[in-house]
């Protein structure tokens, strides 16, 4: 009786150890954060150009960089025009506010 529960036990336990180690598929890859800001591709349609200000004034920081132009301000995307009596740009994320 004693061989037949020691026989028992062993087969479980040898399939037991197959189980566990066959796993199916290819291991999962590490999820990498991703970025918070999306790279933009630079075309002619979305590239802004400033074609008058009166006044042009740089902002820097550690991770931003902003100009600000006041006075008679127009700049053009693509085939729009754009007029403001002052206007922010973010050249890194490519906004006019």
């Amino acid at each position: 009786m004693a061989a037949v529960l020691k026989r028992y036990f062993s087969i479980c336990f040898v399939l037991l150890a197959i189980i566990t180690h066959a796993q199916p598929g290819k291991p999962k890859e590490i999820n990498k954060p991703k970025d918070t800001v999306k790279s933009k591709v630079i075309t002619q349609e979305n590239f802004l150009y400033i074609l008058a200000a009166d006044k042009q004034h740089l902002q820097k920081t550690d991770s931003n960089q902003l100009v600000s132009y006041a006075g008679h301000v127009k700049v053009r995307q693509g085939k729009t025009l754009f007029y403001a009596d002052s206007a922010i740009i973010n050249p890194v994320a490519i906004t006019l506010e």
